[in-house]
């Protein structure tokens, strides 16, 4: 065990660069992938293998399938989230009304992840984001959504 982490600790900072560069490398990707695609918190002060974001008009939920068929994991929400299919709380507390909660996805890096990982999940993205936006009602009447809110349509 002690040698385990002997060998850990002399790999982790070396570890740590590695995989920011590569969360860097996915959050300008997926920034780029799309309009109205939002970063949550700091782009550089966060773990440097998670990434969560926001795409506005799509259910995080359909995401995760589209990926999932793609062989890509990823998961919704906040990472304090249970796994049920409730917004977050968290994000609720961060601001974020119910659809922008629903449109959350969560991207974990690591040091087996690698920048082939990275460009293959940014060549399917705006392809899924387009697909689901067709379907979405909420995208199709973005622009009226403040007006059916106040009355009480959605």
């Amino acid at each position: 065990m002690g040698k385990a982490a002997e060998l850990a600790k002399k790999r982790l900072q070396e570890e740590k660069i590695y995989t920011e560069n590569l969360r860097d490398r996915l959050i300008k990707g997926i920034l780029g992938s799309a309009e109205e695609v939002y970063l949550h918190g700091h782009p550089t002060k966060r773990l440097p293998g998670n990434v969560a974001a926001r795409i506005f008009g799509v259910e995080g939920e359909s995401v995760l399938m589209e990926l999932d068929r793609r062989g890509i994991a990823a998961s919704t929400g906040s990472a304090c989230a249970s796994k049920n299919l409730e917004p977050s709380h968290v994000l609720a507390a961060i601001g974020l009304n119910e659809i922008e909660r629903h449109g959350v996805i969560q991207l974990s890096l690591c040091r087996y992840s690698t920048k082939d990982d990275v460009d293959y999940l940014m060549s399917v993205l705006p392809e899924i984001t387009k697909k689901l936006r067709d379907l979405s009602p909420v995208w199709k009447f973005r622009d009226r959504l403040d007006e059916l809110y106040k009355h009480g349509e959605p």
